[in-house]
């Protein structure tokens, strides 16, 4: 994967710790929606945090976990569209990870949930400060018209 800025036009920066972020965000992400299926009533002691949580760890696995890893892919690549998708795919699991924590009672899987959130959020953070917002800006001018 091409992490430095002068091999990718969308980054003023390296794009190494961003990288790792987003890594580590999947992994947790992999493993907490795993154990979340695996051991559901451990995890998730009332029918009603049961319901919903699974299926959200279900949605994680197919649907979360995929667009996270082939945007990085994609956006290191130099596409646009991964690029736009990237943060996207880092916001649903900070949203996803922030509901879990406010609703998960105290269990020895508790502190996953906000670790995730917490890297999850630095990892939207350190998009926005390293992208080189001009030349998507102009890479985007002429295509989409502006409402503003």
């Amino acid at each position: 994967m091409k992490t430095s800025s002068s091999q990718n036009p969308f980054f003023n920066r390296s794009l190494k710790l961003l990288n790792t972020l987003s890594i580590v965000a999947a992994i947790l992400l992999l493993v907490s929606s795993i154990l979340g299926i695996w051991l559901r009533i451990m995890i998730y002691p009332t029918p009603e945090l049961l319901k919903t949580f699974v299926s959200n760890d279900v949605a994680n696995l197919l649907i979360g976990l995929p667009i996270l890893i082939i945007s990085m892919a994609a956006a290191q690549r130099g596409s646009l569209v991964g690029l736009l998708c990237w943060p996207g795919a880092l916001l649903y699991i900070f949203y996803n990870t922030l509901v879990y924590s406010l609703a998960m009672p105290f269990s020895p899987f508790f502190l996953i949930y906000p670790l995730q959130a917490i890297i999850s959020a630095a990892g939207i953070i350190l998009f926005i400060k390293h992208t080189a917002g001009e030349k998507i800006k102009g890479r985007l001018e002429g295509h989409l018209k502006e409402k503003f």
